[in-house]
């Protein structure tokens, strides 16, 4: 049910890594070296939904759930500090799902869940 959780320090060391649940510990600033992204909804989302993430018009990630989730938590080589993300859910892909993550095809018809600037190592967007 949570989407990150562990008894004790959690190294990603390369790669991207996604989470998703409807509780989060984020990482600490402290001792992370990665930029990470969370994306907290007010509301739980239905299992199934996709959550697209893009920025300057490419994709970052579109994902889904099994079951139904507050929260998505992303690292990965293509976050930038201070850069624009758009969030959008909800929606279709024609990507190619592999646990729940989609690669190439296109996003449509999602809800336009707004934008935030990743101004620190550790961003938190809510959409309410």
């Amino acid at each position: 049910k949570g989407a990150i959780y562990c008894d004790g320090p959690l190294s990603v060391t390369g790669g991207n890594f996604w989470a998703v649940g409807n509780t989060c510990t984020m990482p600490d600033a402290a001792s992370t070296t990665a930029n990470v992204i969370g994306v907290m909804f007010a509301n739980a989302q239905p299992a199934g939904t996709l959550v697209n993430v893009s920025s300057d018009g490419n994709v970052i990630f579109t994902m889904s759930s099994p079951n139904r989730f507050k929260y998505v938590v992303y690292t990965g080589p293509e976050l930038l500090l201070n850069a624009e993300y758009n969030v959008n859910y909800g929606g279709s892909t024609d990507g190619i799902g592999d646990h729940y993550v989609y690669f190439g095809g296109s996003y449509t018809d999602g809800t336009d869940g707004g934008s935030f600037i990743a101004d620190n190592p550790i961003s938190v967007y809510t959409i309410s």
